[in-house]
Parts: structure tokens; sequence; C-alpha cells
């Protein structure tokens, strides 16, 4: 069903708001028509608001319900969205998105930890009695799915940058965990490196909260080109297979980078927990 979150009512006000499906664990970080929002049955809601004279953003709750929402604590929601993790355990025989088992407790009941974004996590905590599991660190110490179903659809040749929903189907790149090539560069230029010629695959856009300032940023996958310590015609440019590199909204608007175009540019080597090997302070972009 639609919903309009402007009819959302708490003690908060502001237009930052999360949404967990928690028939998946899908985590929506960037809600794109808050006047009508597609949400079904036990989704959760958050909204959130740096108050004045705050470092961290007070956050409400709220549950979709079958008349429209109701708001609830971040213990009830935790509690719910157990429940569901269990649910979805029996169906899948894998943890949600997000989700990794982490301990036990004496009482029987274990922790799993649900942490779509580095900045959002939510440690569920799952008693087997409630659900009638006889081992629950077995029940629980399984892969979880990998990808988020509720994605970015890669841009497509010539389209605008503006992000677009993707099926559950979508497919994701997985976190680069090595590039030796940029990597030997990298470490031995205080980590920056030159890139030239690289072939644009796909972009996937992001934000970042901080005090209700958003920042738009694209994670730009990119293959096949030549990476050197500087941009000297003496530098022995090495090719180097596939690497993502973060890419302000500004430089995306500016150039209308889209799959197929080949750019170059200067960066710094960062390993992200997130996002995965990375190059970021991206500067000098042209294609």
């Amino acid at each position: 069903m639609k919903i309009d979150l402007s009819t959302i009512k708490d003690d908060i006000d502001g237009n930052w708001w999360h949404h967990i499906q928690s028939k998946d664990f899908a985590f929506i970080e960037k809600i794109q028509d808050q006047m009508s929002h597609d949400v079904e049955m036990d989704d959760v809601l958050i909204h959130k608001k740096v108050l004045e004279g705050e470092r961290f953003p007070a956050i409400r709750y709220h549950v979709v319900t079958s008349t429209g929402t109701k708001a609830m604590t971040n213990q009830e929601m935790k509690d719910l969205l157990a429940g569901k993790l269990v649910t979805f355990v029996k169906a899948n025989s894998k943890l949600p998105f997000a989700c990794k088992f982490t301990k036990l407790f004496k009482n029987g009941a274990a922790q799993v930890d649900y942490t779509p974004t580095q900045w959002d996590n939510y440690a569920l905590k799952v008693d087997p009695k409630q659900h009638g599991i006889d081992d629950v660190q077995t029940f629980l110490q399984r892969e979880s799915i990998l990808d988020n179903p509720y994605q970015l659809v890669p841009l497509a040749r010539g389209a605008a940058t503006s992000s677009k929903l993707a099926s559950p189907a979508a497919a994701k790149v997985a976190k680069i965990a090595a590039e030796p090539v940029i990597q030997a560069i990298a470490d031995g230029n205080n980590g920056s490196v030159c890139i030239f010629n690289a072939e644009v695959i796909d972009a996937e856009q992001h934000e970042t909260h901080f005090q209700e300032e958003v920042t738009i940023f694209y994670m730009v996958h990119v293959k096949d080109g030549e990476a050197a310590p500087d941009t000297k015609k003496s530098t022995e440019h090495k090719k180097f297979s596939e690497i993502k590199v973060r890419v302000s909204d500004k430089i995306m608007d500016e150039l209308k980078i889209v799959p197929g175009d080949k750019i170059t540019f200067n960066g710094k080597l960062k390993s992200d927990k997130f996002f995965g090997l990375m190059l970021q302070n991206v500067k000098k972009v042209t294609k």
C-alpha cells in the first residue's frame, strides 16, 4: 500500500526517513517519493533528526499496520525484527541481508546483529523457547543474504544520473577485496594513485547524513584501466582489473558520467569495511 510520510506524527519533524522491509530486511536509506511510498504490513519506518545542541540524531520508530502506522519503541522494533528474522531463516535457510550471529547468552538466547549501513546497527535477541528452536546456535550460524534486496539500478548508457529502483534480482557488485596493481602503487606513494582510461561499468547512488545535511555521492565501478603513481609521461602505467571509486554528485552531474565512458582521475586508496577496496578523494576527473 501507499503511504504519505508527512502524515506520520511524532515529536520530531523533518524528512529524514529510513525504511526496513520486515519480510526480507531490505534497508531503504533514501526514500524517493515520501508523499507516496510503498509499504507492507509490519514494515518499520525510522524517523531521524539532529536536535539543536545535540551531536547525534533523535530516532523515532513506526510500524506499518492495516490502518496506517503506529509508534513503537526501539525495543519493540527489535522484538518485531527478531520474530521476522526467525521466519526468514525457516523459509530460506539463510540469515537475512546484513545479519550476523554474534553471541549466546547464559539464559540460552542468542544475538544477531543487523547492520544495513555503517551508521545503523540493531542487536536482535532471539529466544529459542519462544520460537520452538532446539539448537539456536546452529539455527543462526548461517550465511546471510549478501545483497540488499532494495537496490539501485546500474545506470543505463546515456541515462541521467538519478537513481531508479531495481527489482530484487538486480545484480550488485561484490566488495573488491584486492587489486594488486593499485595496492602496490598506493603502498609506495602514500596511498595516492592515478587512474587512466578506466571503463565505467555502473554507478550506485548513496548518501550520508550529518545534522540533517545530506551528502550525495556515487560508488562508480570501473575496470580495465591503467594505474600509475602520478601523471608524468615518464611514469610506467600498469593495467589493473577493477576498482570502486567514490565520486561526488557534483562531478557526476558536471561530466554526465555513464556506463561505457572511460575516465581518468587521481585518488587515494582506502579499504572501507562497508564498501570494500575503493578510491576516494577523487580529483581532476576527465573523460
